[in-house]
């Protein structure tokens, strides 16, 4: 059975003209198993607000196998 457990940040240029972007947190595999809800100006706002989604996610993981 696959693991869900994100362990990574991606971004993603979004948009019909792609000048936005999204984050992504991904699987081992590479799967993305959560998205942002909004989309952000640049890429680097969007990686700083996904490493941030990622670090939370981690710590109410932790808080469950607790």
């Amino acid at each position: 059975m696959d693991d869900p457990t994100p362990i990574a940040t991606t971004v993603e240029a979004c948009g019909q003209d792609h000048a936005r972007y999204r984050w992504h947190l991904t699987d081992a595999d590479g799967v993305s198993v959560r998205v942002a809800p909004e989309a952000y100006d640049t890429a680097e706002d969007a990686e700083v607000a996904g490493q941030a989604a990622l670090e939370a996610f981690g710590s109410a993981s932790n808080l469950r196998t607790s």
